[in-house]
C-alpha cells in the first residue's frame, strides 16, 4: 500500500480515525532499528523452530506470530494480546507454575528460545484438530440401534411452494 494510487484513501483513513502518522526515511537506521529489534527475535524463534530445516519456516509463521503476540515481553512487562485487549489469554504454557508442560522448558532461555518452543508446541494444535475431526466423524457414522418399540421422528419436507 505504498503506491501513489493508495495514498490519499489512505490519508482519508487516518483522518477518519484520528490516526497520526509518523513518516520516516528508510535509510535511518535509528528509526528502523526499533521496529526491526522485534523482527529479529521473530526470525531468530522461526529459526530455532525449524531445528535445522529452516525450508520450514513458512508453515510456522502463524504459531511464531501468535506466540510472540502473547508471551509478556520483557520491557513492557506485558504481552501484546493483554495491551491490545485487557485480559490474559492463559494457555498450558503460560501458567507461571506450570511451565513444565512445555517440552524442553528451562530458567534462563532467551526470548526466541521461549518462542521456539512455544511455536512448536503450537504445531501440535494441527494434529490434536484432525484427530477431533476423524474422531467425530467416527461417532456420527455409527449406526445407533433402534429397538421395538422406539419413537421415531420422521420430517416430510415438501418442494411444493403453494401453501
Amino acid at each position: 500500500m505504498n503506491g501513489p494510487e493508495f495514498k490519499g484513501v489512505f490519508a482519508q483513513l487516518l483522518a477518519r480515525h484520528d490516526i497520526p502518522q509518523i513518516t520516516i526515511s528508510p535509510y535511518n537506521s535509528q528509526a528502523n532499528g526499533v521496529v526491526e529489534r522485534g523482527h529479529f527475535t521473530l526470525r531468530e524463534a522461526l529459526v530455532k523452530s525449524c531445528e535445522g530445516k529452516i525450508h520450514l519456516w513458512p508453515s510456522k509463521f502463524r504459531q511464531a506470530l501468535f506466540t510472540d503476540n502473547v508471551t509478556t515481553s520483557k520491557v513492557t512487562g506485558f504481552s501484546a494480546f493483554y495491551l491490545l485487549h485487557g485480559v490474559h489469554l492463559v494457555l498450558p504454557f503460560d501458567l507461571t507454575d506450570a511451565t513444565f508442560l512445555l517440552g524442553g522448558y528451562r530458567k534462563g532461555l532467551t526470548t526466541a528460545e521461549l518462542l521456539a518452543l512455544r511455536i512448536q508446541d503450537l504445531e501440535w494444535q494441527s494434529e490434536d484438530i484432525e484427530q477431533a475431526a476423524e474422531s467425530l466423524r467416527k461417532s456420527r457414522s455409527q449406526k445407533s440401534s433402534l429397538s421395538s418399540g422406539s419413537n421415531i421422528v420422521l420430517l416430510v419436507f415438501s418442494t411444493n411452494q403453494e401453501t
